[in-house]
């Protein structure tokens, strides 16, 4: 299981690999970082019956909100995912997820209440969700059953959602960066015991195979608690246990993609690929490449001199390149078997299908989609 990373209002969720500092602060920041007082989120001690405000609640106190329940129904999808067996999850709404069962057709919406997934930066977890603002240790955590609490995780241009669970790996120095240490803690900010030791780094990303990714002077690493291991020569496109897609230039600063096989480090160039812009150039990480799970395809983002987006495909054996959204709001999202491509183009839910080379609707009946994550069961 993936955690789905949404990011709508152009934060930096992960840090700038060139080495710049954490982002200029807003004034959603003292609301995102104050303790949850309650159901709406408003910040601000509570009133207390003297007329004097009380004492905080301390960071990661827990409150209980009432949510409205889940609306479930069923969806017509489109003839080419009849027999797929995955489910699809995003935000459809300023405050509201969905998740599509592909093989029963069924939808099931969620309304999370005061949390604005428009303002700010989301995790969708698998009966949670967690809103983060734009400054260190402003982060919200809400349950499907109404808790809700304010751990203390760190700013998200530092810290980093790990795979395959609700983990993440946050700098013991969250105030100050390159940071020299990562800590693995749980959604209530609690250590797991797992540390990173690192030479000052900002994090480029999650590594699937565990640790983090970081780019320096032109090459990729991957650190976790074992230690450091080169990637390849580039800068990192997109990354999964096996492959990873490179961007990489020469003396002349002719550049393209490098395909790395990770289990060999052997590498190859992927003839015919776009120039693309390396992913931590990217304001919006829901804008982020991903390799196909087989690796033999990878969906990638490039921008123009306007900032302009533009979502290709590219097969990674043969350099062929097909253009799928001029106007994406999503990067792509894959299938665990790496057939279907998934993004959205004005909020309409579509797919890639690499058997027929086409781009479809997923349905005419699921509704405006804003982000999107493809997940297995």
């Amino acid at each position: 299981m993936v955690i789905a990373i949404v990011v709508l209002a152009g934060s930096r969720l992960l840090g700038d690999t060139g080495g710049s500092g954490p982002p200029a602060t807003d004034e959603s920041d003292a609301a995102a970082a104050t303790p949850v007082a309650d159901a709406t989120g408003e910040s601000g001690p509570e009133p207390a019956d003297s007329g004097r405000p009380a004492a905080p609640r301390p960071r990661g106190a827990r409150t209980n909100v009432t949510l409205p329940g889940p609306q479930t129904g069923t969806v017509t999808l489109h003839p080419a995912l009849d027999g797929a067996d995955f489910r699809i999850v995003g935000v459809v709404g300023s405050n509201t997820t969905a998740e599509i069962d592909v093989r029963a057709e069924e939808m099931v919406t969620r309304n999370w209440g005061a949390v604005n997934l428009e303002q700010f930066p989301a995790v969708i977890g698998e009966g949670w969700i967690m809103s983060l603002g734009a400054r260190s240790g402003s982060a919200r955590v809400l349950t499907a059953d109404g808790h809700q609490s304010n751990p203390r995780l760190g700013g998200p241009w530092s810290l980093v959602p790990a795979e395959g669970g609700d983990r993440f790996w946050r700098p013991t120095d969250p105030q100050s960066g390159p940071f020299v240490r990562f800590e693995e803690v749980d959604r209530a900010g609690e250590p797991t015991g797992t540390t990173i030791e690192t030479d000052g780094v900002w994090p480029a990303g999650v590594d699937p195979a565990g640790g983090i990714l970081t780019v320096v002077q032109g090459s990729t690493y991957a650190i976790g608690p074992d230690g450091v291991e080169l990637v390849g020569e580039g800068e990192l496109v997109a990354v999964s246990e096996t492959h990873a897609v490179l961007h990489r230039c020469d003396e002349t600063l002719a550049c393209d993609l490098v395909l790395v096989d990770r289990s060999t480090g052997a590498d190859r160039h992927i003839d015919g690929g776009p120039d693309v812009l390396p992913a931590a150039e990217f304001e919006g990480f829901s804008l982020r490449s991903e390799l196909a799970p087989d690796g033999a395809a990878v969906g990638v983002v490039t921008s123009d001199d306007r900032g302009r987006p533009t979502l290709y495909v590219v097969d990674t054996r043969s350099g062929a390149t097909q253009t799928l959204s001029e106007e994406p709001e999503s990067g792509i999202s894959w299938s665990p078997d790496g057939r279907f491509g998934f993004f959205v183009e004005a909020a309409v839910l579509k797919f890639y299908d690499r058997v027929t080379g086409t781009v479809e609707t997923a349905g005419p009946d699921v509704g405006a989609w804003r982000t999107v994550d493809v997940r297995g069961r």
